[in-house]
Order: structure tokens, then sequence, then C-alpha cells
């Protein structure tokens, strides 16, 4: 079913009550990850966070429940477009997520600029993140940056707001999907910030029919934002 238009009940579609509790489930399970990441376990605490209290319980839902993996999680783009075509989209995508992260960047520094951190904290976050090899910077792009797309692009642009666009219709699943990745990200100072990438994010969903768009824009909108720290 396309998303644009509301429907009945679907068997093969969480309805947005399953949804939501989903997320709640997850958004606790994400608090307890970061209780690893404030003691500065940050490589436990990312692959926990990322494979077993996103990837395991959406897979986990989707399985028993018997729903239709490829409208939860769909992954089939929509027919007519010819590989020069594909090319052009790909390359327009990783510029406006370059744009987009670029314009977050200011707004978080803004906030920062206005908000207390923790400098010991800060130091050895910073320390995680600056590679000692191509190896460990391999490591880095493949953990902060391939994988939490991979992830959150399954939970937030293709179960969530697909649950909640076929119950409401696109533009409201659209706008919940996004509100609930702002939240996800823990810091409302922030809520501005991340919903507005969410919904361009959700966007990119809603035209491609698919996840891929979605997940490229979310690859560059990451490994820009780690590679940057250090130029």
């Amino acid at each position: 079913m396309h998303l644009g238009t509301p429907s009945h009940a679907d068997p093969h579609v969480p309805r947005p009550g399953t949804a939501l509790g989903l997320f709640v489930a997850i958004l606790l399970l994400q608090i307890l990850v970061s209780l690893l990441f404030r003691s500065t376990h940050f490589w436990a605490s990312v692959l926990t966070g990322q494979l077993g209290a996103i990837l395991l319980p959406t897979f986990a839902l989707i399985w028993w429940r018997g729903y239709d993996r490829q409208r939860c999680i769909p992954f089939t783009c929509r027919s007519g477009m010819a590989w020069q075509q594909r090319c052009g989209t790909a390359l327009l995508i990783i510029c406006s997520a370059i744009v987009v992260v670029q314009l977050t960047e200011l707004g978080i520094r803004w906030t920062k600029s206005i908000i207390q951190t923790t400098p010991l904290f800060e130091e050895q976050y910073a320390a995680w993140l600056h590679p000692t090899s191509v190896a460990h910077a391999g490591a880095l792009l493949g953990a902060l940056a391939l994988l939490p797309a991979f992830t959150e692009e399954l939970l937030f642009r293709g179960l969530l707001q697909g649950s909640f666009a076929h119950a409401y219709g696109a533009r409201i699943g659209l706008l919940l999907s996004s509100a609930l990745f702002a939240v996800a990200h823990g810091n409302l100072s922030f809520f501005h910030l991340y919903f507005g990438l969410g919904c361009y994010l959700g966007l990119l969903r809603l035209k491609s029919g698919a996840l891929w768009w979605p997940i490229l824009a979310h690859v560059t909108n990451n490994a820009w934002t780690l590679v940057s720290r250090h130029f």
C-alpha cells in the first residue's frame, strides 16, 4: 500500500500502538546502554546499542507477529529510473546531506554554547574518536557512520514511519516518526535539530518508496560529522 493515504488495520503492518510500544522498549534499552557510554565503554555501548537494542528488537517483532518484512522495512525502490538517473540521484542525496549536516552542526554548536558539559567526559570521547591507524579509522566509520544509519533507518523510516503513515497518512507518519527520532537521541536541547534531520530523511523515504535513499543520506551525515572533527 502507498504511504500517502491512511488505511484500515492491516495484519501485515504493525499498528501504531504496537510500533510505539516497540519504540518505548528500545528507548528503555538505550537508557541502559547509555550507562555503558557514560562509563566510557564506548565500543561496547555503540555495538550493544545498535545491534542489541535496535536491530534485534525490530526484527524480533516482525518475526514474532508475522508482519510483511518488505512492507515494514522496504528495500525495493520504485521502478522507472535508469542507472544514470540513479547515480545522479545518489550524488544529489550526498550533496544535500552534506548541506543538512552543516546546518545541523551550526545548530549544535550554538546550542552547546549555552549548555554546560562535563569536560573530562568530552576529552575522553574526543580521544576515542581520534583514529590511531587506518584500521581504527575504518572501524570508527563502520560503527558510527554505517551501522547507526542502517539500524536507525530500519526502525524510524521503515517500521515506525510506515506504521504511522499506514494508519494516519504520509504527513502524520513523517512528523510522528521524526519526533520519535529526535526524542531517541536523548538530548531534548537538540530536539529541533534532530526533528529537522528526521523530516529530511523521511521525505527521502517517501520520494523513493524504499530505505536506500535515507540510508545513503544518513551514512553521509554521520561520516561527514565524524571526518570533519579532524579537519
